[in-house]
């Protein structure tokens, strides 16, 4: 490269220089519309949160339910709360949040509703997991309801921004 004249070496510096930029903000762009989208950690955490109220209700155990479950996904209170707030200032990454809860809500409820087998001598305990399952599967169409009525709320939201509620 030394027997390249000096103006083309400066030139070539320039344009490397250049194409490192864009290739560095190109990155940056990228992960920035990744991270705007909900994270499947949050919609779990949510639906477990949901499905702990509509258990617990105001309990003092809802609130150690909602402790737990905020810990088991590494979120504090305020942390949890922060990224709802950042997902209900955008309309469209709510109603994609919303979208994902609803579909993450089905393949639960679908997914409790298979039959246990009875196996001659495990009936006892196919009958307990047949409760559980259950349970489980009422709990998810519980969360699946709360979920559409706050996404119906949030579209009369968006569509009267004036009125308070």
């Amino acid at each position: 490269m030394q027997n390249l004249p000096k103006y083309l070496l400066n030139s070539l510096r320039k344009h490397s220089l250049l194409a490192g930029l864009f290739l560095l903000l190109a990155l940056l762009c990228s992960a920035c519309e990744n991270s705007g989208q909900p994270s499947d950690k949050f919609i779990e955490a949510y639906i477990e949160l949901r499905v702990a109220t509509e258990l617990h209700g105001t309990t003092p155990s809802a609130g150690l339910a909602r402790r737990e479950i905020l810990k088991k996904y590494g979120y504090t209170r305020e942390s949890f709360n922060a990224e709802a707030d950042r997902l209900r200032s955008d309309y469209n990454l709510w109603v994609e949040y919303e979208r994902r809860v609803l579909e993450r809500l089905d393949t639960l409820a679908n997914a409790h509703s298979r039959p246990v087998s009875d196996n001659g001598n495990r009936a006892a305990s196919a009958l307990a997991v047949e409760r559980q399952l259950r349970q489980e599967k009422q709990e998810a169409e519980a969360a699946k309801a709360a979920a559409k009525r706050r996404l119906e709320f949030e579209k009369k939201r968006a569509e009267n921004p004036g009125k308070k509620r």
